[in-house]
């Protein structure tokens, strides 16, 4: 597959400290890149980058296409909370510039398992529910590029199960390159194509789940990754 995006050399410095220290990694056209981490390691800040949201300080993030539509869940998702979660979609369409009809509304919120709820004020929502709606809004438009940051937060098991087909039902219906950040790492191996492993804004592996283990040496993801923390 062919690269998407290119980060070379991307670092960024707060005051003394680099959250993301010269990393180079490729992002290919079509995959679910999966990111892992401890806190602090720099996956919320590269993502910021690559959404536009954060300024790198060095470095450079080269996109392969011109005009690809980016779709972002990053951090909590900003709502209007008195608004439904219909008119939070509608307006953020319209900010965009795109032409949302009534219908797409309906079949975006029911794609994340917000069917029946699209007239209730999005204020009113569980924080499961406005992590749901947060996806909502990064799949107006039918993104070609969609950065998640722990979607999977505030959600139960069956939350966290839907969420996990929603990403594949994405990927497969439309080949939607993703990027996505979990803690959870059995569960990101359950979607996503490739693993980088960030530590302290560095990069310590970037390759298939089977490498992952292979290179960890250990018996399950999670023991791998504990001993890549310990060796890094």
């Amino acid at each position: 597959m062919e690269n998407l995006i290119e980060i070379k050399n991307l670092t960024k410095r707060y005051k003394s400290k680099n959250a993301v220290n010269d990393l180079t990694i490729n992002i290919k056209k079509g995959e679910i890149y999966g990111l892992i981490g401890n806190n602090g390691a720099g996956k919320t800040t590269l993502l910021k980058m690559i959404a536009g949201i954060t300024v790198p300080t060095f470095g450079a993030i080269v996109v392969s296409e011109k005009g690809i539509k980016t779709g972002t869940l990053i951090s909590k998702p900003y709502l209007y909370g008195d608004m439904s979660a219909a008119d939070n979609l509608k307006a953020l369409s319209v900010a965009a510039g795109y032409n949302i009809d009534k219908s797409t509304i309906s079949e975006t919120l029911d794609m994340v398992g917000l069917s029946g709820v699209g007239n209730k004020k999005a204020g009113s929502f569980s924080t499961g529910m406005k992590q749901r709606l947060g996806l909502a809004l990064a799949l107006i438009g039918n993104p070609d590029l969609l950065l998640l940051d722990e979607p999977s937060n505030g959600l139960d098991v069956e939350g966290v199960v839907d969420l996990r087909n929603i990403i594949l039902k994405i990927h497969k219906e439309s080949e939607t390159t993703i990027i996505v950040s979990s803690h959870i790492l059995d569960e990101l191996a359950k979607t996503a194509t490739r693993i980088c492993l960030m530590k302290n804004g560095k990069l310590i592996v970037d390759c298939s789940e089977q490498e992952f283990l292979e290179k960890g040496g250990g018996k399950s993801l999670e023991e791998s990754y504990l001993k890549f923390m310990a060796q890094n």
